[in-house]
């Protein structure tokens, strides 16, 4: 599931400030420090070859991209709750503002699997979905 985000890190570095994110801590105001004081060892560290960044995943299903050597929190990944999995709430959630649709050509999902990414800059949110199903894999807050 998380072999999309080198990509997700490109476009999200392009976008410009600060959101709610999983376990409290705000993109663009917590630090790698911080998150691992609270959470603990992640179950793994990827590294990206974009701004030294590290994604520090969890068995939770969250994940938090930091970047430098200070270890600034940038972006965080959550799995969609509930009422958040259809790609219509984000849609109808996000109507009031801009919205860009990017299709993730680099990542290959089973079964014909088309991920595609949805962006609302003002919210500083975007959704990773499957565009045949309309299903919401994964919820990005960042903080640029």
């Amino acid at each position: 599931m998380r072999v999309h985000h080198a990509v997700v890190v490109i476009i999200l570095t392009s976008l410009s400030t600060a959101c709610g994110a999983p376990g409290g801590f705000r993109p663009g105001k917590a630090t790698e420090a911080q998150v691992r004081a609270a959470r603990g060892e992640p179950v793994r560290t990827v590294i990206t070859p974009v701004r030294q960044a590290r994604v520090l995943e969890y068995a939770d299903g969250t994940a938090y991209q930091v970047e430098g050597a200070a270890g600034s929190l940038v972006a965080t990944y959550r799995r969609p709750q509930a009422h958040e999995r259809a790609v219509q709430y984000w849609r109808h959630r996000w109507s009031s503002g801009p919205v860009r649709t990017v299709e993730l050509r680099a990542f290959k999902g089973a079964e014909g699997e088309r991920a595609v990414q949805l962006l609302a800059p003002d919210e500083k949110t975007s959704v990773i979905f499957d565009q045949r199903t309309g299903v919401v894999r994964e919820v990005v807050e960042y903080g640029r």
